[in-house]
């Protein structure tokens, strides 16, 4: 209906490329893949605008493979310091309590990682100030709470996040539940849990409609089946990130050596008597410089003696210029009178005129003396 309506306000109900798009719906509009998991991390463009934002600060279209490929790992390098700090702040930074439901949010903050936990800590807190439970059908295992929605604005003052973190949880996450009913299916035995807005489904948290319920029932905790592998905090533990990242392209063995602290002892020692023995022994060897290791890869020298290939010649591309400026008339007779000068008329040297020429003021001095 409300597509009619926009059709009808702007005239476009014989637009065809707006009725295709109608037809289509079922593959652009979000509302269709509610029941798919984890849609809402999906973006169109967003992977690879992300991708060519890291690599375009620090690589160029004009670089070669070897170029490309040292690019390439300082760009590796960046997005695992990267990690690392995320880490590193999830383990050490406590977060701020802003809720009266102390237990359930000391729970998530301990459990998901920073970024995770605040995004469930702005849930929990709609719970309390925009969802109430309007009524309850109770059956012989689970029951059926219906939770009224109304859109509240809350102070900036009483969710502002750290300033270092400076996240928008709701422009970033798309979390837009409009107002309205939602049924909300509780589960007393195996407290299993599912609400009709389907945003555990769609980004594998739990909605503030789910949580309004929970507190409810008094449940302090985020039932561990809710609480996915990929948002915990101990999902990659940093000693092992680091280990994995230090010894060189992951692999099995390195991620078993890496996991097992005797095992890495016991062959960093056998590397350091390695690198003893080799720097006893020596080498006769003249190490290998940049440009020898460049021509090994490339397979060619970089100032061979005889060039095969020559560069392309140049195109000028559109809008180039013919690089010749264009010259006034003035200009062009100015330029044609200095090739060729004309002579005085009374002494006869060339460039002189009659104003000037020193022959005719010292006849006209004579004269007048």
């Amino acid at each position: 209906m409300r597509w009619d309506a926009l059709m009808v306000k702007y005239k476009l109900q014989d637009n065809k490329w707006m009725k295709d798009m109608f037809d289509l719906r079922s593959s652009w509009i979000p509302a269709y893949f509610k029941d798919v998991p984890m849609p809402g991390l999906m973006r169109t463009t967003s992977r690879s605008e992300s991708e060519n934002s890291a690599f375009n600060r620090v690589s160029h279209h004009g670089y070669t493979l070897n170029n490309f490929m040292n690019a390439f790992k300082s760009v590796m390098e960046r997005q695992r310091n990267n990690q690392i700090k995320f880490d590193f702040d999830t383990s050490t930074i406590i977060p701020i309590i802003k809720t009266p439901l102390e237990d359930m949010e000391k729970h998530a903050s301990m459990v998901y990682t920073r970024t995770i936990f605040l995004m469930v800590q702005r849930e929990i807190l709609h719970s309390l100030v925009s969802c109430s439970q309007k009524s309850v059908t109770s059956g012989v295992v689970s029951d059926i709470c219906i939770v009224k929605h109304k859109r509240t604005n809350i102070s900036k003052k009483k969710v502002v996040v750290e300033k270092k973190e400076k996240l928008d949880i709701d422009s970033e996450w798309n979390f837009n539940t409009s107002e309205g009913d939602f049924e909300v299916e509780f589960n007393r035995e195996d407290l299993t849990v599912n609400c009709s807005c389907m945003l555990f489904e769609r980004f594998g948290i739990f909605c503030r409609h789910i949580l309004c319920i929970l507190k409810i029932y008094d449940i302090q905790e985020i039932p561990s089946r809710y609480i996915l592998k990929r948002w915990r905090r101990d999902i990659i533990p940093t000693t092992v990130l680091k280990r994995t990242f230090r010894y060189g392209d992951s692999s099995g063995n390195v991620e078993k050596v890496a996991n097992d602290d005797k095992k890495l002892e016991e062959f960093m020692k056998k590397l350091e008597v390695f690198m003893t023995d080799i720097g006893e022994q020596g080498s006769d060897k003249l190490p290998v410089t940049k440009e020898a290791h460049i021509d090994k890869l490339y397979g060619a020298t970089m100032n061979p003696e005889v060039v095969d290939v020559e560069n392309p010649p140049m195109v000028k591309n559109k809008g180039f210029g013919t690089g010749k400026r264009l010259k006034s008339a003035l200009e062009k007779a100015t330029i044609q009178g200095n090739k060729q000068s004309r002579s005085c008329k009374t002494c006869g040297v060339k460039g002189n005129n009659s104003r000037k020429c020193l022959t005719l003021l010292n006849n006209s001095k004579v004269q007048s003396a």
